[in-house]
């Protein structure tokens, strides 16, 4: 407040935001769907077909079984992929929580140093 009268701080940089940031984050945002759709389609219609009853994984499935299910459990090639596989998901978990981890270390450690200076 000076002189009696109340004096507003500037408004956010997001409520200023002109007609390029509206547009950069509707294309941003369609390019993050598009990414989503491709990286999850696939994966769903390999889980609807591991389904199939079929003696080939067809889409759609002719019928539902968990044929495939009880040949993982029979088949030393395929128990030995389904390992492969749960390692490899399971080191990608920790690298993504890994980089999240150490990106809100450099973002704590930035703030912390200009606090400093």
């Amino acid at each position: 407040m000076r002189d009696g009268v109340l004096i507003e701080p500037p408004a956010p940089a997001r409520q200023r935001a002109g007609w390029e940031a509206v547009s950069f984050r509707l294309v941003m945002g369609g390019l993050a769907a598009v990414a989503l759709v491709l990286l999850f389609a696939p994966t769903l219609v390999v889980l609807i077909v591991s389904f199939t009853s079929g003696l080939s994984l067809r889409f759609p499935p002719p019928g539902l079984s968990l044929r495939w299910y009880a040949a993982l459990g029979d088949a030393w090639q395929l128990q030995f992929a389904a390992w492969n596989s749960l390692k490899v998901a399971a080191l990608s978990g920790v690298l993504i929580v890994a980089t999240m981890a150490a990106m809100l270390l450099m973002e704590r450690l930035a703030g912390l140093s200009r606090r400093l200076t």
